[in-house]
Parts: C-alpha cells; structure tokens; sequence
C-alpha cells in the first residue's frame, strides 16, 4: 500500500508481516458476515456470479488493485476476494494468503494454476464454501 507506506511481506516458514507486525490468521466469519472485495469490472457485467456473491456478503468492495485487496484480506478487513488475475498480480498473494491459512483456488473450484490467467477467489475456509455454493446453483 504505497499511499499508506505498509508493505506485507513473508511466506509459509517465516509468517506474514504488515511492516514489522505479525499477523495473525484472520477470522473465520462466512461471506454473510463480512465484506468481499470483487473486480468492478466483472461486477458491472454481472459475470461469474459476481452480482449474487456482493448481495450474498455483508458488503463488498471494489479496489482496482490486487495488491491492496489482499491487503485488505490478509489483515481481515475482507473475508475474501475474487477477480479475474495475472499471475504476476496473484502469486505473492496467495503465497502469504496460504501462510495465513487463507483458501485459494478458482471461482468454479478447479485446481488454481499459477502459470494460467483466471478468476481467483481467495477466501477464508468459511466464506470459499459459501462461494462455491452460490456458483453450484
């Protein structure tokens, strides 16, 4: 978040960081319980679900930025997020999501591939299942 100046670092063996304070894993709340952050774009043409998914969450929100919607996630002002990705825009956020014992995969629960562009959901246990669910239907 260069605006605020925090950076989050870390990985699997060493923990996740916001600047030089550890995080914690974040709350297990369901997507009714919480705010999910979605892609504006995929929200404004009703794709993937995204529509049912923003009225299905306690609130959403709409960043523009992959970075700063995993800093959201990672330190559980979010308890998911979901766009259409890069690689480059979501392999350090699921790496320190992974840490955090954070849920990655893809919106229709395919197996994520790191090498493919795609959509991304990255959730807490609880809110990813609400998710699959609401796109199982």
């Amino acid at each position: 978040d260069v605006a605020n100046n925090q950076i989050v670092h870390g990985g699997p063996e060493y923990g996740v960081f916001l600047d030089e304070q550890r995080l914690e894993k974040p709350n297990l709340e369901s997507l009714a319980d919480g705010l999910i952050v979605l892609s504006g774009a995929r929200l404004l043409y009703e794709q993937y679900g995204f529509p049912e998914i923003a009225k299905a969450a306690l609130g959403y929100r709409v960043y523009g930025s992959a970075g700063i919607s995993y800093l959201r996630l990672l330190t559980g002002r979010a308890v998911g997020y979901i766009s259409y990705m890069k690689p480059w825009d979501f392999a350090a956020g699921i790496l320190l999501s992974q840490a955090l014992g954070l849920t990655n995969g893809t919106i229709d629960g395919s197996t994520l591939n790191v090498l493919q562009s795609g959509v991304v959901l990255t959730a807490n246990e609880k809110a990813f299942d609400d998710i699959i669910q609401i796109q199982q239907k």
